[in-house]
Protein backbone atom coordinates (compact mmCIF):
# COMPACT_ATOMS: atom_id res chain seq x y z
CA UNK A 1 0.00 0.00 0.00
CA UNK A 2 2.74 2.74 0.85
CA UNK A 3 4.82 1.48 -2.29
CA UNK A 4 1.59 2.76 -4.49
CA UNK A 5 1.35 5.58 -2.22
CA UNK A 6 4.69 6.68 -2.66
CA UNK A 7 4.39 5.82 -7.16
CA UNK A 8 0.94 7.82 -7.36
CA UNK A 9 2.98 11.31 -7.55
CA UNK A 10 5.47 10.02 -9.98
CA UNK A 11 2.77 8.71 -12.21
CA UNK A 12 0.67 11.84 -11.83
CA UNK A 13 3.40 13.48 -13.22
CA UNK A 14 4.27 11.66 -15.82
CA UNK A 15 0.69 11.06 -16.99
CA UNK A 16 -0.38 14.67 -16.91
CA UNK A 17 2.75 15.91 -19.11
CA UNK A 18 2.03 13.49 -21.68
CA UNK A 19 -1.79 14.09 -21.78
CA UNK A 20 -1.19 18.01 -21.01
CA UNK A 21 2.83 20.11 -20.48
CA UNK A 22 5.44 20.20 -17.84
CA UNK A 23 3.47 23.18 -16.21
CA UNK A 24 0.38 21.04 -15.71
CA UNK A 25 2.37 18.24 -14.87
CA UNK A 26 4.28 20.78 -12.33
CA UNK A 27 1.43 21.70 -10.86
CA UNK A 28 -0.08 17.82 -10.69
CA UNK A 29 2.89 16.80 -8.80
CA UNK A 30 2.64 19.40 -6.29
CA UNK A 31 -1.04 18.73 -5.34
CA UNK A 32 0.17 14.84 -5.71
CA UNK A 33 2.94 15.34 -3.52
CA UNK A 34 0.50 17.07 -0.99
CA UNK A 35 -2.14 14.78 -0.93
CA UNK A 36 0.20 11.84 -0.12
CA UNK A 37 1.66 13.81 2.48
CA UNK A 38 -2.36 14.24 4.32
CA UNK A 39 -2.52 10.68 3.88
CA UNK A 40 0.36 9.84 5.86
CA UNK A 41 -0.67 12.28 8.09
CA UNK A 42 -4.04 11.18 8.54
CA UNK A 43 -3.49 7.69 9.08
CA UNK A 44 -0.86 8.33 11.74
CA UNK A 45 2.07 6.93 9.77
CA UNK A 46 5.45 8.63 10.18
CA UNK A 47 6.79 10.98 7.26
CA UNK A 48 10.25 10.32 6.25
CA UNK A 49 12.27 13.42 6.52
CA UNK A 50 13.09 12.75 2.79
CA UNK A 51 9.78 12.93 1.54
CA UNK A 52 9.39 15.54 3.58
CA UNK A 53 12.32 17.53 2.12
CA UNK A 54 11.70 16.24 -1.18
CA UNK A 55 7.93 17.80 -0.78
CA UNK A 56 9.55 21.44 0.19
CA UNK A 57 11.39 21.32 -2.85
CA UNK A 58 8.57 20.07 -5.17
CA UNK A 59 6.62 23.08 -3.87
CA UNK A 60 9.58 26.04 -3.82
CA UNK A 61 10.55 24.80 -6.77
CA UNK A 62 6.99 23.62 -8.67
CA UNK A 63 5.76 26.80 -7.67
CA UNK A 64 8.93 29.28 -9.57
CA UNK A 65 8.67 26.83 -12.93
CA UNK A 66 4.65 26.91 -13.02
CA UNK A 67 4.45 30.99 -11.96
CA UNK A 68 7.24 31.94 -13.96
CA UNK A 69 6.73 29.71 -17.11
CA UNK A 70 10.14 27.86 -16.91
CA UNK A 71 10.65 24.28 -16.93
CA UNK A 72 14.19 24.86 -15.18
CA UNK A 73 13.53 25.00 -12.49
CA UNK A 74 11.46 21.81 -11.45
CA UNK A 75 14.22 20.19 -13.04
CA UNK A 76 16.86 21.38 -10.95
CA UNK A 77 14.71 19.83 -8.09
CA UNK A 78 16.23 16.36 -7.85
CA UNK A 79 19.88 17.59 -8.54
CA UNK A 80 19.81 19.66 -5.19
CA UNK A 81 17.70 17.37 -3.25
CA UNK A 82 20.25 15.00 -4.11
CA UNK A 83 23.42 16.86 -3.80
CA UNK A 84 21.58 17.91 -0.40
CA UNK A 85 21.75 14.71 0.86
CA UNK A 86 25.26 14.30 -0.58
CA UNK A 87 26.65 17.47 1.51
CA UNK A 88 24.67 16.23 4.87
CA UNK A 89 25.52 12.68 4.99
CA UNK A 90 29.21 13.35 3.89
CA UNK A 91 29.05 15.97 6.93
CA UNK A 92 27.49 13.49 9.31
CA UNK A 93 29.90 10.91 8.63
CA UNK A 94 33.11 12.62 9.15
CA UNK A 95 31.66 15.14 11.98
CA UNK A 96 28.85 12.89 13.78
CA UNK A 97 29.40 10.53 16.72
CA UNK A 98 27.52 8.22 15.34
CA UNK A 99 27.34 7.15 11.62
CA UNK A 100 23.98 7.92 10.34
CA UNK A 101 23.66 5.21 8.02
CA UNK A 102 24.53 2.68 10.39
CA UNK A 103 21.75 4.18 12.82
CA UNK A 104 19.23 3.92 10.08
CA UNK A 105 20.24 0.63 8.61
CA UNK A 106 20.08 -1.16 12.18
CA UNK A 107 16.99 0.30 12.66
CA UNK A 108 14.72 -1.12 9.85
CA UNK A 109 16.92 -4.54 10.48
CA UNK A 110 15.83 -4.51 14.11
CA UNK A 111 12.14 -4.19 13.02
CA UNK A 112 12.79 -6.64 10.61
CA UNK A 113 14.06 -9.12 13.34
CA UNK A 114 17.88 -9.09 12.54
CA UNK A 115 20.60 -7.95 13.40
CA UNK A 116 23.84 -6.25 11.13
CA UNK A 117 26.89 -5.65 12.57
CA UNK A 118 29.89 -4.05 11.18
CA UNK A 119 32.98 -2.42 12.41
CA UNK A 120 32.75 1.78 11.80
CA UNK A 121 35.13 1.55 8.64
CA UNK A 122 32.90 -0.64 6.64
CA UNK A 123 29.49 2.20 7.21
CA UNK A 124 31.99 4.83 6.65
CA UNK A 125 33.15 3.13 3.16
CA UNK A 126 29.42 2.56 2.60
CA UNK A 127 28.22 6.40 3.56
CA UNK A 128 31.05 7.51 1.64
CA UNK A 129 30.14 5.80 -1.33
CA UNK A 130 26.08 6.37 -1.10
CA UNK A 131 27.57 10.43 -0.68
CA UNK A 132 29.45 9.55 -4.50
CA UNK A 133 25.96 8.06 -5.82
CA UNK A 134 23.95 10.96 -4.90
CA UNK A 135 26.42 13.00 -6.79
CA UNK A 136 26.19 11.39 -9.19
CA UNK A 137 22.76 10.55 -9.77
CA UNK A 138 22.09 14.41 -9.24
CA UNK A 139 24.68 14.94 -12.15
CA UNK A 140 22.88 12.78 -14.24
CA UNK A 141 19.30 14.39 -13.62
CA UNK A 142 20.96 17.56 -14.75
CA UNK A 143 23.01 16.08 -17.71
CA UNK A 144 20.08 14.71 -19.09
CA UNK A 145 17.65 18.06 -18.46
CA UNK A 146 19.92 19.83 -20.26
CA UNK A 147 21.25 17.32 -23.27
CA UNK A 148 18.40 15.91 -24.24
CA UNK A 149 14.33 16.97 -25.41
CA UNK A 150 12.33 17.73 -22.26
CA UNK A 151 10.17 13.96 -22.55
CA UNK A 152 13.09 12.35 -22.38
CA UNK A 153 14.41 14.12 -18.87
CA UNK A 154 10.41 13.41 -17.84
CA UNK A 155 10.29 9.86 -18.89
CA UNK A 156 14.40 9.57 -16.80
CA UNK A 157 13.22 11.47 -13.20
CA UNK A 158 9.68 9.56 -13.51
CA UNK A 159 10.90 6.09 -13.88
CA UNK A 160 15.11 5.57 -14.07
CA UNK A 161 15.91 7.81 -11.15
CA UNK A 162 13.73 6.13 -8.64
CA UNK A 163 14.68 2.50 -10.41
CA UNK A 164 18.20 2.62 -10.36
CA UNK A 165 18.73 4.48 -7.33
CA UNK A 166 17.17 2.21 -4.64
CA UNK A 167 19.02 -0.42 -6.38
CA UNK A 168 22.64 1.40 -5.99
CA UNK A 169 21.90 1.76 -2.38
CA UNK A 170 20.62 -1.99 -2.21
CA UNK A 171 23.82 -2.98 -3.74
CA UNK A 172 26.15 -1.44 -2.19
CA UNK A 173 24.97 -2.33 0.85
CA UNK A 174 24.92 -5.77 0.13
CA UNK A 175 28.65 -5.60 -0.60
CA UNK A 176 29.14 -4.22 2.85
CA UNK A 177 27.07 -7.23 4.45
CA UNK A 178 29.08 -9.12 1.64
CA UNK A 179 32.33 -8.68 2.66
CA UNK A 180 31.64 -8.39 6.50
CA UNK A 181 30.61 -11.74 6.98
CA UNK A 182 33.49 -12.45 4.98
CA UNK A 183 35.92 -11.19 7.44
CA UNK A 184 33.75 -12.77 10.37
CA UNK A 185 33.71 -15.97 8.63
CA UNK A 186 37.78 -15.64 8.48
CA UNK A 187 37.71 -14.83 12.01
CA UNK A 188 35.76 -17.20 13.33
CA UNK A 189 38.37 -20.00 11.47
CA UNK A 190 41.56 -18.25 12.84
CA UNK A 191 39.49 -18.79 16.38
CA UNK A 192 38.67 -22.27 15.58
CA UNK A 193 42.26 -22.78 14.31
CA UNK A 194 43.98 -20.79 17.76
CA UNK A 195 41.63 -23.45 20.08
CA UNK A 196 42.56 -26.26 18.57
CA UNK A 197 46.09 -25.59 18.28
Amino acid sequence: MNFLIDLFPLVAFFVSFWIYDIFVATAVLMIAMTLQILIYFVSGKPIDPLLKASWLLVLLFGSLTVFLQSEEFIQWKPTILYFGLALALLLWTIFGKENPLQKLIQSFSDKAGFTIEAVKSRWNALSFAWTIGLLIFGTANIYVAKSFELSTWVSFKSFVLPILLPIYFVATGALLLKSNLSEASVETKETELKDNG
